[in-house]
């Protein structure tokens, strides 16, 4: 079966001594795609509209890149993934409305 994969990076961070710890490490979560030629077009499609980016404010840049990969390279990015640090609400609303939404972004702080 045929996952989406959206892998998370920090292009941008301000921080005091301009390093971050985020990028040092590979984050990615993986999404099943379901069966059927419509959820492979919205897959392709989520594909072609990325890489996502959130800016929050601050100094602070989320990159999300998305790619569709098989179960054997899905089973790998399992392995090598520490998780998607509490950002998972971005791939929902990447899926929900095809963009990083901010209202999205406060009711996942609240």
């Amino acid at each position: 079966m045929a996952s989406l994969v959206f892998e998370l990076s920090f292009p941008s961070f301000n921080t005091w001594n301009g390093k971050t710890i985020f990028n040092d490490h590979y984050h990615a979560a993986l999404r099943p795609i379901r069966r059927g030629i419509d959820a492979m077009q919205k897959a392709s499609q989520i594909v072609s509209f990325g890489p996502y980016r959130y800016d929050f404010g601050d100094g602070w840049v989320a990159s999300l890149s998305a790619r569709i990969v098989d179960a054997r390279e899905a089973r790998s990015i399992r392995a090598r993934s520490i998780g998607f640090m509490g950002y998972e609400w971005m791939i929902e609303s990447i899926l929900s409305s095809g963009r990083i939404a901010a209202n999205q972004a406060a009711g996942a702080h609240a």
